[in-house]
């Protein structure tokens, strides 16, 4: 049972994470063979995945949140699960290739991200699923949403093509400075 206080936070989330996830499928669909394709580069292939995972998580679980008299710890606890799933696979496949260093390492720091995220919403999900009408776990999970529709945008703005100027990159910027960012 969602408290009445998060109704309105889940129904915009899946509002929004409606339209992000049909936005990412007409960018996958203007370029498939060089995005998501069997002879795209594994860095688009896992730049899509994790956008369209990061994305879909939410809309998901906002769905969910929004059918009455449900635990939303239940689904927060399973979509969690299969997000660290997710991550696991998708480093292994990181790990096995033979991609360029620098694209890896962007990989890994936003799977790293997306993991920590899955693992805060997996904990919150156990509270909720123990005592439904906290609020405490379901902040925990409306900032674990937030925080992965982040993730979301941010793959899918360096799926595009505009890997430079992303949160990744903008991070990088500030703590290495501007030269060293753009230089690996």
């Amino acid at each position: 049972m969602v408290p009445g206080t998060f109704q309105a936070f889940f129904l915009g989330v899946s509002g929004a994470a409606g339209a992000l996830v049909g936005l990412l499928f007409v960018a996958v669909s203007l370029a498939p063979e060089r995005l998501v394709g069997s002879a795209a580069p594994l860095s688009q292939q896992l730049r899509a995945s994790t956008a369209l995972t990061a994305l879909f998580s939410p809309l998901v679980l906002s769905l969910i949140a929004l059918i009455p008299d449900t635990n939303v710890g239940w689904a927060s606890l399973g979509i969690g699960a299969i997000g660290v799933l997710f991550v696991a696979a998708t480093v292994r496949r990181l790990i096995e290739s033979d991609g360029d260093r620098r694209s890896r390492r962007s990989s890994l720091t936003i799977l790293t991200g997306f993991l920590v995220v899955m693992i805060l919403q997996i904990e919150a999900g156990a509270r909720l699923v123990a005592m439904p009408h906290d609020s405490g776990p379901m902040s925990t999970v409306a900032a674990a949403i937030v925080a992965s529709l982040a993730i979301g945008v941010n793959r899918s703005w360096e799926l595009v093509g505009a890997s430079d100027s992303g949160m990744t990159a903008s991070f990088k910027a500030l703590l290495v400075g501007e030269k060293s960012a753009h230089s690996e």
